[in-house]
Order: structure tokens, then C-alpha cells, then sequence
């Protein structure tokens, strides 16, 4: 039997390395400049979650059974954790995006007529039809490389499929 060729090799490390360099160097700096701009929005947002955390645990000290001091600094530490989560997840999700967006296209193209983009949702219908899933109730896609590979038409799809517990 004939052998099969070999699969395609991306270009060498050193000239992904040199084509992705700006674009990497342009994304470092967007970092840097991002978690300035998260620990800027810390100073307040990390003190008015412990803050939010105090109040609750105040409040529930005119309860039936108020809480003890453990709870306390849960609460308090839980608040302070939540004002990070809200001083950085926009940002973080930006940066993310931007990186899938300057980058995923760039290596993709190493290995051919690929590219990224976000995820174009394929016939869910048709997959169920044939099996190819177990039953879900939510579906998100996020991501896609699709284009042409040694003369074949490809989509390659980043699914989550989930379903609620019980049913």
C-alpha cells in the first residue's frame, strides 16, 4: 500500500517567531497597559466590595442566628475578591479577544490556507440527527479555524455543549 504523505510542517519556529514579533510586542504592551488600568481600578472597586461584604455581615447579625467572626472575614474577603473580579474581567476579556484576533489568524496561516475567526454556529439539527452529540439544552461556540488544508475544505469548531443536571 502506498504510503500516505506526510502531513504539511508548519513554517520553521524562527520565521513564526519574526512574523508574530510586532504583533506580540504590540500585544505585551497592551497588557502592561491593561493591568495599570486594573490595578488603578482596584484602589476603589477592591475596598467597596470588602465594604458591600461588611454590610452583609452586619445585616445578618439582627438575624435569628447572626454570624460569627469566621463568617466575617468570608465576607469581607469574598467582597474585596469580587471588586477585583469587577475591576478586571472587561479588561481581561478585551485582551483575550484581542490575542485570539492578532494572533490565532497568524498561526493558522503557518500551516496553510487557515485562518481564526469567532465561531460561525454549524446545523445543530443536522449533528443531532446523526448522533454526533449527546442531548444538550445549551450550546455556545466561540471559536473557529477553518480554510483549506492540503486541498481539503475544513471547520474546526470550538463547541460547549452543556445540560442542566436532574433532566
Amino acid at each position: 500500500t502506498p504510503k500516505a504523505a506526510p502531513p504539511a510542517e508548519p513554517a520553521n519556529m524562527a520565521q513564526i517567531e519574526g512574523s508574530l514579533a510586532p504583533v506580540l510586542a504590540a500585544l505585551e504592551a497592551t497588557r502592561v497597559d491593561m493591568v495599570r488600568q486594573i490595578k488603578a481600578r482596584e484602589v476603589s472597586r477592591i475596598p467597596l466590595g470588602a465594604g458591600a461584604g461588611l454590610l452583609f455581615w452586619i445585616f445578618t447579625q439582627f438575624g435569628k442566628d447572626p454570624s460569627g467572626i469566621f463568617d466575617l472575614f468570608l465576607f469581607v474577603g469574598a467582597g474585596g475578591f469580587g471588586g477585583h473580579i469587577w475591576a478586571s474581567y472587561k479588561l481581561g476579556e478585551r485582551y483575550r479577544r484581542l490575542y485570539k484576533e492578532r494572533v490565532l489568524p497568524q498561526l493558522a496561516a503557518q500551516f496553510g490556507a487557515l485562518s481564526y475567526r469567532p465561531a460561525v454556529m454549524p446545523d445543530m439539527g443536522v449533528l443531532q440527527e446523526q448522533y454526533i452529540f449527546r442531548d444538550y439544552d445549551r450550546v455556545v461556540a466561540e471559536d473557529e479555524l477553518f480554510g483549506t488544508y492540503r486541498g481539503l475544505s475544513l471547520s474546526i469548531v470550538d463547541l460547549r455543549l452543556t445540560k442542566e443536571a436532574g433532566e
